[in-house]
């Protein structure tokens, strides 16, 4: 009596089955899952914010209308400026009050913010305070604060590059290319105090 044939030989068709014949149905059912939605590279662990980015946190709410009722935060440093004991003191703690003193910062929004009130701050403590137009900057863009002495010139400079979070204040050689261009050459003689009205109240 003849042997009946399996189930699956009718289903399957009739020839040898190759290497090629699996490697096309393995990949026809992974393109399936991963339509599907399967992602078999993709790292359980939460991606890591930028350092740059400050400080990133997830909000949530429930039953909550106006403000921030979800979605994610990130929090930037607080805006650089001396409204801190430690600022003021450290900036008075590397100045002369027998030299005059040039401020220059970054064509920056928050650098030249951060200039003017430096020199607001500088003139109500009785400093001469230079007029910042006799100066110019250049080469690469710097980071931070920077307090050093100018002894062409006899003067004391303060350089404010970009806000880099740190509140504290460098007392090193200049940061950048800054020279005074009053005349041009470097001559004491052609410093100009600052106009206190052009800094306002």
């Amino acid at each position: 009596m003849a042997r009946r044939p399996r189930w699956w030989t009718r289903i399957l068709p009739r020839r040898k089955i190759t290497w090629g014949a699996i490697g096309a149905v393995v990949l026809f059912g992974a393109g399936w899952a991963v339509k599907l939605g399967w992602q078999p590279f993709r790292s359980s662990k939460p991606d890591e914010p930028s350092k740059s980015a400050g400080v990133v946190f997830n909000v949530s709410s429930s039953n909550q209308s106006g403000g921030i009722t979800a979605g994610q935060v990130i929090q930037q440093p607080p805006r650089r400026d001396l409204s801190t004991e430690a600022m003021r003191a450290g900036l008075l703690a590397l100045l002369n009050r027998g030299r005059k003193v040039q401020v220059v910062g970054l064509v920056e929004p928050n650098a030249m913010q951060f200039q003017t009130e430096i020199e607001k701050f500088l003139l109500a403590q009785g400093f001469d305070v230079l007029d910042p137009d006799d100066f110019m900057l250049g080469g690469a863009p710097f980071y931070g604060q920077n307090v050093y002495e100018e002894p062409r010139l006899g003067i004391t400079v303060i350089e404010i590059g970009y806000d880099d979070g740190s509140r504290v204040w460098k007392h090193a050689p200049s940061m950048t290319a800054a020279k005074f261009h009053g005349g041009g050459h470097w001559d004491p003689r052609h410093l100009r105090s600052i106009d206190r009205t052009s800094l306002g109240d």
